[in-house]
């Protein structure tokens, strides 16, 4: 079906799923121009200044999504058992990486800036060690962030967190272990088709199974003692 209403948008403290895979998507994309800006040398340049860009947008939208995270962390209500932990530990594992992330950044803007203050440094022999380090410390806060968004799947598909919806949706309630209300009329209904089932089966008469002839045991005949006479 095809609209072009918007949805309604969620309060602050549930845009959490809305923007915490923007900065994942560009943070887990930024490696491979990272890696093309050392083996091109001075020619893959605009390949390290693509990378440079990931970084910026991706930190400052994982800084929006830590944010987020911390609103929706005082919203929540309900988790299911051995789900608070997880939460302490997603919160934790995700401020860790945004300070990284930061540094990491600014790390890399001043590896780009060598070049342009020192000639020399401008051609293969610094730009080949120089983005392959930097490449083995981004992918290791890559598997860090992948880490951290695993506990955050954790949280909603193990321990049933939920994000808060515009105001115009009715948020569901948990359960919280109470009993369901008993349906008195809706049990006798029920009861009441049971019944009728029952006596439809009682009217129906039972089909006989054909007769099955039965072998007659005849006794045999003894051979007659006396021989014929030729």
């Amino acid at each position: 079906m095809f609209t072009l209403e918007l949805p309604p948008p969620p309060p602050w403290e549930g845009m959490h799923p809305l923007v915490v895979h923007f900065p994942i998507a560009l943070l887990f994309v930024a490696p491979l121009f990272v890696l093309l800006a050392g083996l091109l040398g001075k020619h893959g340049r605009w390949f390290g200044l693509t990378a440079l860009m990931l970084l910026v947008i991706g930190t400052i939208s994982g800084a929006v999504a830590v944010s987020t995270g911390d609103a929706a962390y005082l919203a929540l209500d309900h988790v299911e058992e051995g789900g608070w932990e997880v939460v302490v530990q997603h919160q934790e594992a995700a401020k860790s990486v945004q300070n990284w992330y930061i540094g990491l950044t600014v790390l890399y803007a001043v590896l780009l800036a060598v070049p342009l203050v020192v000639a020399k440094c401008n051609q293969w022999k610094y730009w080949l060690p120089t983005n392959l380090v930097f490449l083995v410390f981004l992918s290791v806060m890559n598997i860090q962030l992948a880490n951290a968004a695993h506990l955050g799947g954790r949280l909603v598909h193990q321990y049933g967190a939920r994000a808060i919806l515009s105001d115009q949706y009715e948020r569901p309630q948990p359960a919280n272990g109470e009993e369901a209300e008993f349906d008195e009329d809706l049990f006798d209904d029920l009861m009441g088709l049971l019944a009728e089932e029952e006596e439809d089966e009682e009217d129906e008469e039972p089909v006989d199974d054909p007769p099955v002839d039965e072998a007659v045991d005849e006794p045999m005949e003894e051979p007659s003692d006396e021989a014929d006479d030729p």
